[in-house]
């Protein structure tokens, strides 16, 4: 009976191989999971905007959205927003630095870029500027105000501001 404890103590310290096998397999499954996490979400919707100074004014905007979300980072968004028959691309994002991207995603904010007139910065194909000058290009701007999302980053509620109609304010919720 003395050896048969002796022996326990022997193995106290050692894990078996099933423990190494659950092991094994949580820290494939967090790998999996976090890898998976980070894959940016791919989000296309139609939503009905509110011109904020006549709500009986309203427009359909398309979003076709990438939704780049990050455990360290605040979710950022890119794609194409189409208003009315304008299609707007990401043009100019904030340069945030290390500390304040984490206060963002501490604050559960999201990281928008200015959304400028497509047709406005030349041909992206060749990169040929049209030569329309700076003035023009930032008077067709829009910046989202607000971006809300349901538990499965469906669109839950946006607003945005229009540069080229006198910096109107529009808004799904009424």
């Amino acid at each position: 009976m003395m050896k048969n404890l002796q022996k326990g103590n022997k193995n106290a310290g050692k894990l078996h191989s099933r423990q190494k096998a659950a092991i094994a397999i949580i820290a494939i499954a967090a790998v999996a999971l976090s890898v998976w996490y980070h894959i940016p979400l791919q989000k296309q919707t139609t939503i009905k905007v509110f011109n904020l100074k006549d709500n009986e004014n309203y427009v359909y905007v398309s979003l076709d959205l990438e939704i780049a979300r990050s455990f360290v980072f605040p979710t950022e968004v890119r794609g194409e927003i189409q208003f009315e028959d304008v299609t707007y691309i990401p043009w100019v994002k904030d340069e945030l630095g290390f500390l304040k991207k984490i206060l963002k995603r501490i604050k559960g904010e999201i990281v928008t870029p200015v959304w400028i007139n497509s047709s406005n910065i030349g041909d992206i194909d060749t990169g040929e500027p049209l030569g329309i000058g700076q003035d023009r290009m930032l008077s067709d701007l829009i910046y989202i105000q607000h971006l809300e999302f349901d538990s499965d980053f469906s669109i839950k509620m946006i607003s945005l501001i229009k540069t080229s109609d006198g910096s109107s304010i529009w808004s799904s919720f009424k």
